[in-house]
């Protein structure tokens, strides 16, 4: 069965073949392999895949804030997958990138970047982890300070976690994140696991082995108590849009309606 992993970096080779592309990833079609391709046949070409590209872009311009406005040292990508940011965006040399996922899929990344002769523009370490596991003892043993404050992306991964993980990962996270430390995730409502405009995509996520799972009604909610200032967009509205999504937005007062957020915080 085809990875998301693969999938998401088939997306990102498709961008790159655009004529006005939202990002360049320049390894992303070695990185997807023909599984990748098979992973987006499964899904039909889904219009609602145009929200990975839309995703990447808002992460994207998340990050490099992070390193150069706040002076972020310490970058972590949860769940990393086939992410190529340690090598393609602007992080200074002194930043130190970790990049959390399972063995086998950090293995065959290393192998495909280095037979390409990709070099990253900062530090880069990676960490095999398991997001149900001891991940952030791993973490800390790779050499992460949990007393300088630090930047986390979880992109394209809460949904495929059980609602009780989502609470653990980000508990956490927040217990490593100093003062000043960032965060940026993408969750959807929990209404989209069961509205009609988007259960015909739940029920193929289940049928092909990835059901989507995590959920989040509130983010602001949920973060505020751990410590976060927290910043919600629905994908659609600005700056989460570039032109790329043809669909109405719905307005934040109209209840029973699917919603799809980028979720940034800043640790207070």
């Amino acid at each position: 069965m085809p990875s998301s992993a693969t999938g998401t970096a088939a997306i990102r080779a498709a961008e790159a073949r655009r004529d006005d592309p939202l990002f360049v990833d320049p390894w992303a079609a070695n990185l997807s392999g023909t599984g990748g391709g098979n992973w987006l046949d499964d899904r039909a070409q889904s219009p609602a895949l145009q929200v990975i590209a839309i995703r990447s872009r808002y992460f994207d311009d998340v990050l490099p804030r992070a390193v150069t406005e706040d002076r972020v040292t310490q970058v972590v990508l949860l769940a990393a997958g086939y992410d190529t940011r340690a090598f393609r965006l602007p992080f200074p040399p002194t930043s130190r990138v970790f990049e959390l996922d399972d063995a086998d899929t950090l293995r065959r990344k290393e192998d495909v970047l280095r037979t390409a002769g990709a070099e990253p523009a900062c530090e880069r370490r990676a960490v095999p982890a398991d997001l149900c596991g001891a991940w952030a003892e791993a973490l800390v043993g790779a050499g992460f300070d949990a007393s300088v404050p630090s930047c986390w992306v979880l992109e394209g991964i809460l949904f495929y976690l059980p609602q009780e993980t989502v609470t653990a990962v980000l508990d956490r996270v927040s217990d490593l994140a100093a003062t000043g430390s960032l965060l940026g995730f993408d969750i959807v409502n929990g209404t989209t696991l069961t509205h009609p405009l988007t259960r015909p995509w739940i029920e193929m996520q289940a049928r092909l082995g990835a059901p989507w799972l995590g959920t989040m009604d509130d983010p602001a909610a949920e973060l505020g108590p751990r410590g976060w200032d927290v910043t919600v967009v629905q994908v659609g509205e600005e700056p989460a849009n570039h032109g790329r999504w043809p669909y109405p937005v719905p307005p934040r007062d109209l209840q029973g309606v699917p919603r799809n957020w980028f979720v940034t915080a800043r640790r207070e």
